[in-house]
């Protein structure tokens, strides 16, 4: 590396660096003309462009897979009371390990459809007192039992 005038220079000298160089500027080429198609790729859009609507563009030949529903052995009915629904979320995600939606919690109980909204407000609730953690798969949220993270 060589100084001049207070900026710094880098040599490319080998042909393996020039060949870098050259692929660099076509990506940064590219990217400008992206930019002015009005397509931004953000490295952190949700802290960059929180206003912005985020699309993500299709990849040829990948397919997003179906959310499996867990069966449960018996459907038991959820509970009325606030403090007795957080713990069954609870203990269902703490025994039964992985990552599960709310989809798939709500088909653990009888009439499970109509309890989504409850499902997921005590999810929220239960990540907020750190005994769960969410992870997002664009559209989806995916919650599993906190210990269980941290031990992977």
């Amino acid at each position: 590396m060589s100084i001049s005038k207070g900026c710094r220079l880098l040599k490319l000298t080998s042909s393996k660096n020039l060949d870098l160089g050259e692929r660099l500027v076509a990506l940064n080429a590219d990217r400008a003309e992206e930019e002015r198609n009005g397509i931004i790729r953000w490295l952190r859009p949700d802290y960059q462009a929180p206003n912005e609507v985020q699309t993500q563009q299709v990849i040829a030949g990948v397919v997003e897979a179906e959310e499996a529903v867990i069966a449960p052995v018996e459907q038991k009915p959820f509970p009325k009371q606030p403090k007795e629904q957080l713990a069954t979320i609870r203990d269902l995600l703490r025994t039964s390990g992985g990552e599960w939606t709310v989809a798939q919690i709500a088909a653990q109980f009888k009439g499970g459809g109509r309890y989504k909204g409850a499902i997921a407000e005590n999810l929220e609730r239960l990540e907020w007192f750190g005994v769960l953690l969410c992870r997002e798969d664009g559209h989806t949220k995916r919650w599993q039992f906190a210990e269980l993270q941290q031990s992977a």
